[in-house]
């Protein structure tokens, strides 16, 4: 954070973890495993819309990687929404995609495969901490009735709501 907003004084609050992986039909046919297995000539591939966070993940693993996106089978098409994504790879409409493990728990005939977990933390400015409005939220966030309702509806990991993770 110091190097993104350097002179600034902020705390991060987490909100939630999630799981990042690849969508894959049910028992894993293709045998897709790591990032290396969307180059095969044989996969076929569907992408989230670009700026999404499993969109940035992608990229980033690839240049990590050193491969090249254009040796990817169907990179260039561009799906709305993890569900509308793992809908489609359960169908049978492509081999494997890139996204949330939440998706998987409204689709059948689907397997995820984890790579990565990633942590959603809400950045503020140190100063707001004392603000009533961000103590109601802190509140909030930490209260169990509230933890409830959001993994009823989500699905996501809360494990350390509310908890501030830095100071820097």
């Amino acid at each position: 954070m110091r190097r993104l907003i350097p002179g600034i004084h902020v705390t991060l609050i987490n909100l939630s973890y999630r799981k990042q992986g690849f969508y894959v039909q049910k028992g894993n046919p293709k045998e897709i495993l790591n990032w290396k297995d969307l180059t095969r000539p044989s996969i076929k591939f569907l992408n989230q819309k670009k700026g999404c966070g499993s969109r940035v993940l992608l990229d980033e693993k690839l240049r990590k990687e050193k491969l090249n996106s254009t040796d990817i089978h169907g990179y260039e098409i561009e799906i709305a929404s993890h569900l509308t994504l793992a809908n489609a790879i359960s169908k049978g409409e492509a081999d494997v995609g890139l996204g949330s493990e939440r998706a998987t728990k409204h689709v059948e005939n689907l397997d995820f495969i984890a790579l990565q977990e990633e942590r959603y933390d809400l950045i503020l400015k140190s100063e707001a901490m004392d603000y009533p409005e961000v103590k109601t939220m802190l509140q909030l966030l930490n209260s169990s009735k509230f933890r409830k309702e959001l993994l009823d509806i989500s699905g996501d990991d809360y494990r350390d709501l509310g908890k501030i993770v830095a100071k820097v």
